[in-house]
């Protein structure tokens, strides 16, 4: 029965409406430290301080689709994104997934594919902002990345593990 659905959803997508998210999908971003969502001593967490001076904790859990979610194939999941600082070469785009269905820290999830996005040179962090759509609704996981200093939008490949 489930390699029968299987082949008929390859010859024709459009007959599965919605399809129910095994897991939580997410990336890997660092979150300004609130003690009740982090609820760790700080000594026990990456801590950094941002561009701005905030305190900051890396290696969080940013959810873009949880699991037990009902979705369409043609549902979009953005995000965005920008480089920390100055002097990088590219940007890298971490995407995990979980059993949990809100995980707080990646080391919760498994680390499923990624993304890296060239950055031009000379480019100015405060002001260079990516828009990162995911699609989970097929049979795999399919990315658009979206400059939005220059409103150009590119279908890019996904390295899987």
């Amino acid at each position: 029965a489930v390699l029968y659905g299987a082949a008929i959803f390859g010859a024709n997508p459009s007959v599965v409406n919605k399809r129910c998210v095994q897991r939580t999908f997410g990336y890997r971003f660092g979150d300004r430290y609130n003690p009740q969502r982090h609820g760790m001593d700080k000594s026990q967490l990456k801590m950094y301080t941002d561009g701005r001076g905030h305190e900051m904790v890396d290696l969080c859990f940013k959810v873009m689709v949880e699991r037990g979610q009902g979705i369409n194939g043609d549902d979009s999941f953005p995000s965005e994104i920008s480089p920390p600082r100055n002097g990088l070469q590219s940007l890298p785009f971490d995407i995990y997934a979980s059993v949990k269905t809100r995980p707080v820290f990646i080391h919760e999830a498994e680390h499923v594919a990624k993304i890296d996005i060239p950055l031009p040179y000379g480019y100015d962090h405060r002001q260079l902002r990516f828009k990162i759509t995911l699609f989970f609704g097929q049979t795999e996981i399919r990315a658009q990345v979206t400059n939005q200093m220059t409103g150009e939008t590119e279908e890019v490949e996904l390295q899987y593990n």
